[in-house]
């Protein structure tokens, strides 16, 4: 069962083991990224970060499609972790949509403006978003889970 399906450019680092895998007590934590699954190393130091106790995955946006699409997780606690909206919205058109998402994390970048210091969004930022919003999946906007929610829409008028 996915626990937490968050997006974040900078995938594993403390937030997401100090602030929410103590929190929500995942089994497993799985990148979703075509970058990440083709390169062993990145995938391995991203490894390292994660809790032994921890299971750790790197797959691809089709393969992860295609297991979510399975129930071979449905025993687990886990925690989906994706680099972009552009990862979420293709996992929707795959058929897969996620109870909820935390958008957790996008950083300044060029062509993106800054709404928080952790979220800067960009034109397909902003129509991904819309995308998934007509689906009618939940978006949460917190870093951490203490942190107030502020409804994603506030991000969407300008």
């Amino acid at each position: 069962m996915i626990v937490l399906a968050r997006i974040d450019d900078r995938l594993i680092h403390g937030q997401v083991v100090e602030g929410w895998l103590r929190v929500i007590q995942a089994h497993r934590i799985v990148v979703v990224s075509d970058h990440v699954s083709q390169d062993s190393f990145q995938a391995g130091l991203m490894r390292l970060a994660v809790p032994p106790e921890v299971d750790f995955v790197a797959l691809s946006v089709a393969d992860a499609a295609k297991v979510l699409a399975s129930s071979q997780w449905k025993d687990e606690r886990v925690v989906l972790l994706l680099p972009g909206l552009r990862e979420a919205r293709l996992l929707a058109e795959a058929g897969w949509i996620p109870p909820s998402l935390n958008l957790g994390g996008l950083h300044d970048a060029p062509g993106r403006v800054s709404y928080t210091p952790s979220l800067s969004l960009g034109v397909e930022d902003k129509e991904d978003l819309r995308f998934l919003i007509a689906r009618k999946i939940p978006i949460d906007t917190r870093a951490l889970p203490s942190d107030d929610n502020v409804p994603v829409e506030k991000y969407l008028g300008s």
